[in-house]
C-alpha cells in the first residue's frame, strides 16, 4: 500500500491535452514472444488525459432490504452463518438468496416458476425509486442513475405441436454510477463493486437482484496518467500469455474508475481484443474476446487484477481414452477426504479444455472447480462432495463414439471451448468439431441412455453454441430445438451463451459456488452470466457489440442461454435422476 502523498508525488505525468478524449481506436495487431506491431500510433490508441485523475475512498458495504428476496420467493427463510456474518435465504431446499458478510454483496435469484409472461412492455419504474432508498445507495461523492438494461425471454416446445411465439418475463433495471472529472466530463464506473441490477416482472415487481455497493468518498490522492508507450507495453504483457501464439488485435482502450469492492475506487485503462485473428474460422466460428484493465499510473493504491494473474489449479492432460490406476485412486481420494465431503451425494465432474489454445480456458474451468468445493470460504456447506473425475484436453470422440467412457459417464460435465450455432470445436477455434446436429449418436446423452451412465447437467462454456427461437426467422425457429431431441435422453439441463462471450469473464466460478451452495442451476447460470457481463453494452455503448455472421446484424456480448426438460427450472445440482426422453423442451435466454 502506498500512503496517498507518496502516489501523488511518484506518477509520471502526461499532458497531451487538457481534456479526456473519447477514443476512435485503431486496430493494433502483434505477434508476441517477441512482439511484433505494425506502425501505429499510440496517441490515437491511448486515450489522451492531460490531468490528474482522482482517487475515491469505499465506505463499508450497503445494504439490500429483505423485502426484495420475500418478493420473488415469500416463503422464505434466513439462516445466518455465524462464522462467515453471511445470509443465505432457503425455500425450503432450495437456495433462493444469499448475502455476503465480507462484501455485503446481494443475489437474489430467479425463480422462473413464478414468473408469468407479460403481455405488454414491463415496467422498470421502481428502480428509480429504488436508487432514493439510502440504506441502498448512501449519498457520496459519485453519480448513479438507471438504465435500461437487458430482457429475460422463454419458451416452451412440445415436440410435434404448432409453435407459439417467445414471450418476455423479465425486464432488468441498470444502476450504472459515474464519476465526475475535470469540465464536468462522467467517466464510468467498472469492476465488480459497483454493481446492481433489477429484475421487474409483468407486474412491476422485483424478481431478482443481483447487487454489491460501498458508499466512495474523494480523497486527497491523484494519479497521472503514464506514457503511452508504457501503457501499450502493459497491454502487450498480458496479452502474451493468453494469446498463446497466435495474432492479436487490440481493438479498443478507454479509461473508466475501477472498483474493486474493496477499499478504493481508481482510475484504470480499459482495454478489450481479439485473440488469434489469424486462425482459419471454419463455421463462422466466433472471433476469441477478451477484455482486461492496466493502471492509468506508476502506482495504484490497490492491485488492478490482470489476464496474466496466477490462478489456482494445473493444466489439463492427455486422455488415453481410459481412465489410469492413478487417476482412478486420486477420485477415490477425493470422495473420502473430509475437505470435500458434505452431507450430500458425491457427484462426479468432467471438465474438458479446447486444445492449444489460450490458457484463459483452463483458469475458468480451474476457478469452477474450487468454488464449487469451497464457494465464498463454506465448504461445509456444499450441497455435494464433487469429485474431479476428469480433466482433459478436448477431442471429438468424448462426444460421439467414446461418450458413454466420458461426457457421459460423469454427473456435470464442462466444456471450455470455441463455437458456433450447434457446434464446438476441441481444438483451437477451428479443427476437430462437434456438430450437435449430426454427430451425437441417436442414443444422446443422460441416464436413459445407457446403463451406467449418469450426465445430468451439461455447462458449454463457449460462444453461441444454443440458439434460441429468437434467433432465427419465425418459420425456423423449431430449428433451436432440433439438436436437444437427440441429445437429451434423461439430462436435465444444458447451459451456454446464444452471443459471443468474454472469454476471461468471472461467470464459471460464480456458477459454481452457488450451485454447490444449493441453489437452482438454470436461474443461477443465466442471473450469473447476465450480472457478469450481460449488460456491459449499456454502459459502453457499441464497443462492446460484435457483427454476427449467423444473424448478420450487430449483437451485444455475453447473452446467455438454457435448454432443459420442460418444468425443471427449480432443479438443483443434487439432482441428477434420470428424465428420460423429454415431450416437451423450453428454453431461456436474454434478448439483445
Amino acid at each position: 500500500m502506498t500512503d496517498e502523498g507518496e502516489l501523488e508525488q511518484i506518477q509520471g505525468g502526461l499532458h497531451m491535452d487538457e481534456s479526456l478524449d473519447s477514443l476512435q481506436p485503431e486496430e493494433l495487431d502483434f505477434l508476441p514472444a517477441p512482439i511484433k506491431t505494425r506502425p501505429l500510433d499510440l496517441g490515437e490508441l491511448i486515450p489522451k488525459i492531460g490531468h490528474a485523475l482522482p482517487v475515491f475512498s469505499l465506505g463499508p458495504p450497503a445494504k439490500i432490504p429483505s423485502k426484495f428476496v420475500h418478493s420473488s420467493s415469500p416463503n422464505t427463510i434466513f439462516k445466518n452463518d455465524s462464522s462467515t456474518h453471511s445470509q443465505l435465504g432457503y425455500d425450503g431446499d432450495v437456495l433462493v438468496s444469499f448475502v455476503h458478510g465480507t462484501t455485503g454483496g446481494a443475489v437474489v435469484f430467479h425463480n422462473l416458476t413464478a414468473l408469468k409472461p407479460a403481455s405488454e412492455q414491463i415496467n422498470i419504474g421502481l428502480a428509480y425509486e429504488y436508487i432514493k432508498i439510502k440504506e441502498m445507495f448512501p449519498e457520496d461523492h459519485t453519480k448513479f442513475a438507471v438504465v435500461n438494461g437487458s430482457s429475460l425471454q422463454g419458451h416452451s416446445y412440445v415436440r410435434g405441436k404448432e409453435l407459439t411465439p417467445p414471450a418476455t418475463y423479465l425486464k432488468h433495471g441498470v444502476v450504472q454510477r459515474k464519476i465526475t472529472v475535470a469540465k464536468g466530463k462522467d467517466m464510468p464506473v467498472c469492476g465488480p463493486g459497483s454493481q446492481a441490477s433489477f429484475g421487474f416482472g409483468r407486474d412491476g415487481q422485483v424478481y431478482s437482484v443481483s447487487y454489491r455497493w460501498k458508499s466512495a468518498r474523494s480523497t486527497k490522492t491523484k494519479i497521472k496518467a503514464r506514457l503511452p508507450k508504457e501503457i501499450y507495453e502493459d497491454i502487450c504483457k498480458q496479452l502474451e500469455q493468453s494469446a498463446g501464439t497466435g495474432l492479436v488485435r487490440v481493438d479498443g482502450v478507454d479509461v473508466c474508475f475501477y472498483d474493486s469492492g474493496n477499499h478504493y475506487i481508481r482510475p484504470v485503462y480499459r482495454f478489450w481484443a481479439t485473440l488469434n485473428v489469424d486462425r482459419p474460422k471454419p463455421n463462422n466460428t466466433a472471433p476469441m474476446r477478451i477484455s482486461g484493465y492496466v493502471p492509468i499510473g506508476k502506482s495504484s493504491p490497490e492491485a488492478v487484477p490482470a489476464l496474466n494473474d496466477k490462478v489456482k489449479g494445473h493444466k489439463p492432460k492427455n486422455s488415453s481414452g481410459q481412465l489410469s490406476t492413478q487417476e482412478a485412486q486420486l477420485s477415490q481420494k477425493q470422495v473420502t477426504n473430509p475437505l470435500y465431503r458434505t452431507a450430500g451425494p458425491s457427484l462426479t465432474l468432467g471438465r474438458y479444455i479446447v486444445r492449444d489454445d489460450t490458457d484463459q480456458w483452463y483458469k475458468n474451468s480451474n476457478a469452477y472447480l474450487a468454488q464449487l468445493r469451497n464457494p465464498f470460504g463454506f465448504s461445509l456447506l456444499t450441497v455435494a462432495s464433487f469429485v474431479d473425475s476428469q480433466y482433459y484436453w478436448a477431442e471429438p470422440w468424448f462426444f460421439t463414439s467414446e461418450r458413454d467412457s466420458f461426457i457421459n459417464s460423469v454427473h456435470i460435465a464442462e466444456n471450455e471451448v470455441h463455437g458456433n450455432w450447434h457446434w464446438f470445436s476441441t481444438e483451437k477455434n477451428c479443427c476437430d468439431g462437434v456438430t450437435l446436429d449430426t454427430d451425437i449418436p441417436p442414443q444422446g446423452y443422460g441416464p436413459n441412455s445407457a446403463e451406467g451412465v449418469k450426465l445430468a447437467y451439461w455447462i458449454i462454456h463457449s460462444c453461441e453454441v444454443i440458439p434460441t427461437p429468437t434467433d432465427y426467422s419465425p418459420p425456423d425457429q423449431h430449428k433451436a430445438y432440433d439438436p436437444w431431441w437427440t441429445t437429451s435422453n434423461g439430462i436435465h439441463a444444458v447451459l451456454g451463451y446464444r452471443t459471443d462471450m468474454w472469454i476471461g469473464d468471472s461467470v464459471m466460478s460464480t456458477f459454481g459456488a452457488f450451485v454447490a451452495l444449493g441453489a437452482p442451476v438454470v436461474p443461477t447460470w443465466l442471473g450469473t452470466v447476465s450480472g457478469d457481463t450481460g449488460d456491459y453494452h449499456a454502459f459502453w455503448g457499441n464497443d462492446q457489440m460484435y457483427f454476427d455472421k449467423n444473424r448478420q446484424m450487430n449483437e451485444p456480448m455475453g447473452r446467455a442461454s438454457a435448454v432443459l426438460v420442460t418444468g425443471h427450472e427449480g432443479d438443483r445440482i443434487v439432482d441428477v435422476q434420470g428424465l428420460g426422453r423429454p415431450g416437451s423442451l423450453t428454453m431461456w435466454w436474454y434478448d439483445n
